[in-house]
């Protein structure tokens, strides 16, 4: 947590092991919250406890921990039906969620001794507006408050596996990875005869220089695009024919498995640009490419499968 993106806001509990959700009760709010919070992937919100009945009389007027959200609006009754989750009466309103304005929770922590509002501001923060918004602590209550919440002592909390909130982790850290301006098998757990981790991987693009034509890229990926492009620049001995790849794009993800997936998904968005005879290699405007990326990647179809492909064939897991 830093100071300068911490906000804080009112509720009448917290439990992110349960309902891995921030809502609000107006649309109003949760685009409020958009526009102050600039959409700062570093951005958490501070849970202070309500005084009211409804909370749990141990937690009244305490900060309880803090949550860092993904900015994609959810709406939260729907996901809390979809996933079978039910609340307690008090949390419903006419048979609805009260707070169905939400945002996915990526990240948890639990304050290891939750401190008094008495103590850590002098009293309850009165108010509506406190309950009704997450506000900015520099803000409101100032910079020193703001590094002294951000310096207690903090408990992970583990996240309950829901379908929205494992999409909204995955595009948040594709978002977070840095994007800058193999293909063949997918990546496979087996083969062999070991067991390889499916760690973290990047979807690139490299240009073709010095070829017989301008603007031709090749869509990959794979845990290492630099090792990768040595390796085609070696098939390609520059220093004979002239040519060389150069990185254009690349896109981080949790997984290589994930980033497999994009760039399977990137090919098949851009088959009717395919280089004759190639499976990898397309050609296209640099700012073609780059509109393509960021749409495929918006999508976030690629944290589902790859997809058909540009060949219409859905690619099954094989050795490398």
């Amino acid at each position: 947590m830093r100071p300068e993106t911490l906000f804080i806001t009112k509720t009448w509990g917290f439990s992110p092991e349960q309902i891995p959700l921030i809502g609000f009760s107006t649309e109003e709010a949760q685009n409020n919250f958009l526009r102050r919070s600039k959409r700062d992937p570093n951005t958490w919100v501070a849970i202070l406890a309500t005084n009211g009945t409804e909370t749990d009389p141990s937690d009244r007027g305490r900060l309880l921990g803090a949550v860092r959200p993904s900015f994609e609006k959810l709406d939260s009754d729907a996901v809390l039906r979809e996933e079978g989750i039910v609340l307690s009466e008090t949390e419903y309103e006419n048979g609805v969620y009260r707070w169905p304005w939400g945002f996915p929770v990526i990240d948890a922590v639990r304050f290891e001794n939750p401190p008094h509002s008495d103590k850590l501001f002098g009293g309850l923060l009165r108010g509506q507006d406190w309950a009704l918004y997450a506000i900015p602590v520099t803000e409101r209550l100032g910079y020193d408050k703001a590094v002294e919440i951000c310096e207690l002592a903090t408990l992970s909390i583990a996240l309950p596996k829901l379908k929205a909130i494992d999409r909204a982790r995955a595009y948040a850290n594709a978002l977070g990875g840095q994007r800058h301006g193999l293909s063949g098998p997918p990546p496979n757990e087996g083969g062999g005869g070991g067991v390889r981790t499916l760690g973290a991987g990047y979807a690139y693009a490299f240009r073709l220089h010095g070829g017989l034509f301008g603007d031709a890229f090749k869509i990959g990926s794979t845990a290492d695009p630099e090792a990768r492009r040595e390796a085609l620049n070696a098939e390609l001995r520059p220093a004979v024919t002239g040519c060389v790849w150069k990185p254009v794009l690349k896109q981080h993800f949790e997984t290589i498995q994930q980033a497999y997936n994009f760039e399977q998904r990137i090919i098949a968005e851009l088959q009717e640009h395919l280089v004759g005879g190639e499976r990898e290699i397309v050609r296209l405007s640099e700012s073609e490419l780059q509109n393509a990326w960021a749409r495929v990647l918006f999508q976030k179809h690629w944290i589902d499968g790859p997809g058909p492909g540009a060949f219409g064939i859905q690619h099954e897991f094989v050795p490398d």
